[in-house]
């Protein structure tokens, strides 16, 4: 559903349920989250053959003030897309009437091992998002799991660029890259906050990768491969880029295939503490250098 973080305001309040009950609520959160077209639906579809989980497409609980509507603006909101109904776009009448995000996410918990949504950023407002996901996750999620979804920057750029030209609303390569700045930096801090952070890389899914989430989840997996048909998806090359940008996602680019080989292997250190402002280029541990070199990436972006 669309997110409109300016126009309903951020509520970090709970709906209804005390922090006591969120905690004993909370470990059975599942979110997928990643920046538009990296592949987040793949996963969700993937993730919602399993019969122990249900995710929801888009609804964005974390912007959802709490109207007793939920069922109706969600079901609409995805029939206007034209989306055929299944567990990802459809939410069933369990109740005589309608009811909160909240209700129908408690509901559910009852039937499934894991209950949560898939959450997408697009290049709007995508800074302010973060800000109000990492408080909502705090509040109400904070022993749940979270699946971020990476995709290299060169098809992104274009994928992304594509369908905002098909809607009318073209970007330019300078927001789009932002924007995935933005979600690659909310994972890096996340692994250090968060309790249990996983990460897939769109272009190489592997069983092993999927065993260990399932590990994680307690939740079998094992038709999540099916899911993937690497012919489908689209390649460019960074010949493509306009000469003006391609210096930026070069940079850019080698910062996602730093990140995905250092992720494999598990992060080390994570708890180091990493100063910025340290003068030897041999002080950040491999997290810490990331996250430095997408600050400096983010911020050359901004004044550009």
């Amino acid at each position: 559903m669309d997110v409109a973080i300016k126009e309903t305001g951020i509520s970090m309040e709970m709906t209804g349920r005390s922090s006591r009950d969120w905690r004993e609520l909370g470990n059975k959160g599942l979110f997928v989250i990643g920046h538009a077209r990296t592949g987040t639906t793949v996963l969700q579809n993937a993730l919602n053959d399993s019969k122990n989980i249900l995710l929801f497409g888009e609804a964005n609980f974390y912007v959802d003030k709490g109207q007793p509507d939920f069922r109706a603006r969600f079901n609409k909101w995805h029939d206007l897309n034209g989306n055929q109904p299944t567990k990802s776009t459809y939410c069933p009448a369990v109740f005589d009437g309608d009811g909160t995000w909240e209700d129908y996410w408690v509901h559910f918990s009852h039937f499934y091992r894991c209950v949560g949504e898939k959450i997408i950023f697009n290049p709007t407002e995508t800074s302010a998002q973060c800000d109000a996901l990492m408080g909502f996750f705090a509040a109400h999620f904070f022993t749940g799991q979270f699946i971020f979804c990476f995709r290299n920057p060169i098809d992104v750029l274009f994928s992304v660029r594509k369908l905002a030209e098909y809607h009318g609303t073209p970007m330019t390569d300078v927001s789009i890259m932002i924007s995935y700045l933005s979600v690659l930096r909310l994972y890096l801090t996340m692994v250090r906050l968060f309790p249990n952070v996983h990460v897939v890389f769109h272009e190489e899914p592997s069983k092993e990768c999927f065993d260990a989430i399932g590990q994680s989840l307690d939740v079998g997996l094992n038709h999540v491969m099916s899911y993937y048909q690497t012919e489908r998806v689209s390649r460019h090359s960074i010949d493509e880029i306009p000469a003006g940008c391609r210096d930026r996602v070069k940079e850019l680019d080698s910062l996602y295939n730093h990140l995905r080989d250092r992720a494999r292997g598990g992060f080390v250190l994570p708890q180091l503490e990493q100063n910025r402002y340290n003068y030897s280029p041999t002080h950040p541990t491999p997290l810490g250098g990331l996250y430095n070199a997408t600050e400096m990436l983010l911020r050359d972006l901004a004044v550009s």
